[in-house]
């Protein structure tokens, strides 16, 4: 599974628009902690890429060019392209303009660009269509900032090229689509917000003057720049296990539990019954601190693995995954051969049960040899444990752990 790290660069991405126009410290706080970033899973990020080559080229009625898919291109991701395709070729008026992931100079930050997936230009309004192949997470076009981005972007670029009218009018028609097809599970895959040029560009003057003060000179900034720990804000922020803001904002809610030690460090409650308002702030807060710990345990676990050191701990190979079978086919054959067990006591539904269940119904040890030599495990992976844990401690080579791709200018 491949990592790497974007450019070393403030992130004012429009992807990113939800964090810095509300968290206006993370930007360079992220840059300032660049080393300190773990590496970009690209586990998600890989078939996304693929899936938008594929439905690019059905809107471009050419051929997928293999050099921009990361990983293989699957069928799911041609029957999605293809119905991705039908739908925004459905917003072509006559004479209408098509633009197919077109990178478009950033109106609030020179030298920079954005990639719109689809937009589709006509006399009556203008569509912009933002492709997610990503499962999980229902992505609204409402007032959804990086999409208004790619709105002005759209309009912005297109009334400078002078190629297409565009009447200047604050009704004008904008129509802002998520298609988002393996997601949704209301019978259509994508939904829309219908708004106006006017909204549009007020609230793109509003993201470009964010980012004006964020770019200016300490001397010469309007507006204070803060940290503004939220859950929307922190969810994809890449410095959210290090943050010291989003941990000063938890502790808030400590305070609320009434759990803080003397030297504000969260301890359990010392005796006694829960009060309803310990329980009732349990509850409010209790999916947000659970988040934090999370994210703040895979940072030290990548910091640990990169050959960081954190005291009173070690990093231990962990016990792995399950036992399986190697050959299943064989093994049902050998043991059907070598023991007195049935058919039906090996076979799950259609598969062959594992050797812990084998282990159950023979006894521990009593695997025959030939099955025995079928038994797989997956290998064990890099967990912290205390420094008196009686495991041995694992040594990462924190060079070798990571493969660093070059980065690509896109958002």
């Amino acid at each position: 599974m491949s990592t790497w790290k974007k450019q070393k660069r403030i992130d004012l991405n429009p992807s990113s628009a939800d964090r810095w126009t509300t968290c206006t410290a993370s930007p360079q706080f992220i840059l300032d902690n660049w080393d300190r970033l773990p590496e970009e899973n690209r586990a998600f990020a890989d078939p996304g890429n693929t899936a938008h080559e594929v439905a690019a080229a059905f809107l471009q009625n050419r051929k997928v060019n293999l050099a921009q898919c990361p990983v293989p291109v699957e069928p799911e991701m041609r029957w999605h392209g293809w119905n991705y395709m039908e739908f925004v070729e459905s917003l072509i008026k006559p004479g209408g303009k098509l633009l197919v992931e077109q990178r478009l100079p950033l109106f609030y930050m020179d030298g920079r660009s954005a990639i719109v997936d689809a937009a589709v230009i006509n006399q009556e309004g203008i569509h912009i269509v933002d492709y997610k192949y990503g499962e999980g997470i229902i992505v609204s076009p409402v007032e959804n900032l990086q999409a208004t981005i790619y709105a002005y972007s759209v309009v912005w670029n297109t009334r400078k090229s002078g190629n297409v009218f565009l009447p200047p009018m604050d009704g004008f028609p904008i129509h802002v689509t998520i298609y988002q097809p393996r997601t949704r599970g209301d019978g259509e895959p994508f939904h829309t917000w219908e708004t106006t040029w006017g909204t549009i560009r007020n609230r793109a003057n509003q993201i470009e003057d964010t980012a004006c003060n964020i770019l200016a000179p300490q001397d010469k900034k309007d507006l204070p720049i803060v940290f503004a720990p939220s859950e929307k804000a922190c969810q994809w922020c890449p410095a959210k296990g290090f943050c010291e803001a989003r941990q000063r904002e938890l502790v808030k809610d400590f305070e609320e539990l009434e759990i803080l030690s003397p030297d504000r460090a969260p301890v359990l409650h010392r005796g006694g019954v829960l009060t309803e308002k310990q329980l009732a702030a349990i509850v409010r807060h209790g999916d947000e601190i659970k988040k934090w710990i999370d994210d703040a345990q895979a940072f030290a676990l990548q910091h640990m693995r990169a050959g960081g050191k954190i005291e009173g701990f070690k990093l231990v190979t962990s016990r792995g995954g399950n036992r399986y079978w190697s050959d299943p086919v064989k093994a049902a054959k050998y043991l059907q051969e070598d023991t007195i067990l049935r058919k039906e006591e090996l076979f799950s539904e259609p598969k062959v049960v594992g050797p812990a269940a084998v282990e159950k119904l023979l006894g521990k040890g009593k695997i025959p040899a030939r099955a025995f030599n079928l038994i797989a495990k997956p290998p064990g992976q890099p967990v912290i444990a205390p420094e008196d844990d009686p495991r041995e401690a694992c040594f990462i080579d924190g060079a070798k752990e990571f493969t660093n791709l070059d980065s690509l200018d896109q958002f």
